[in-house]
């Protein structure tokens, strides 16, 4: 008898991280599989407080960036062929009493 082949799977830095996310996040509503696909990334990266909206402008993902610094998400998402765009964090809430 043939022995079988073996298959070797070396996964990339930050992979089983964003495993963990997706598998948190699901379902994932078809509508917003930009959204969705980018805020994984960004929550992968260690940007999970951030607001993610998303768009197709001229054949690119395009996404807005909120509640997060901006700096955090250019590094996350460098070298990736996508449009961001970062808006201001939002403020930290208070109770007046």
């Amino acid at each position: 008898m043939a022995s079988s082949p073996t298959l070797s799977v070396a996964l990339l830095p930050g992979a089983e991280e964003l495993l963990r996310v997706h598998a948190r996040e699901l379902p994932q509503r078809d509508d917003f599989c930009g959204a969705f696909c980018g805020s994984l990334a960004l929550a992968a990266a260690g940007v999970a407080d951030a607001q993610v909206a998303a768009a197709h402008e001229d054949g690119r993902l395009v996404l807005t960036v909120t509640g997060t610094d901006p700096d955090r998400v250019r590094d996350a998402v460098a070298g990736f062929a996508l449009t961001v765009r970062c808006g201001p964090a939002t403020a930290p809430q208070t109770t007046v009493t």
